[in-house]
């Protein structure tokens, strides 16, 4: 059996009881360990200094960045075939 429980960040109470209850009664062997990241969206992140001056540069060249589902532009570098795959995959997934 295989058994990966959820993150601790993302328990409203985390007690882990699952774990002890494993170790206890199934006495299991460990075989791998998984790293996670989580930020919270309420603190983000500031901006490296890199980063704020990039964005000013772009912005005094004429760059705009902004959401768009125009996906033969983006595309525009790879073939035909392959921007109407894509394009057909990016309508059908949500």
């Amino acid at each position: 059996m295989v058994y990966k429980p959820a993150p601790w960040p993302f328990h409203s109470l985390p007690t882990e009881e699952d774990l002890y209850a494993i170790f206890r009664t199934a006495h299991p062997q460990l075989v791998a360990r998984e790293a996670s990241t989580v930020i919270n969206l309420q603190q983000p992140l500031a901006w490296r200094k890199d980063r704020r001056t990039g964005v000013r540069k772009a912005t005094a060249e004429g760059i705009i960045v902004e959401e768009s589902h125009r996906w033969e532009d983006f595309f525009g570098c790879c073939s035909p075939k392959t921007c109407n795959n894509v394009i057909t995959l990016c309508r059908h997934i949500p």
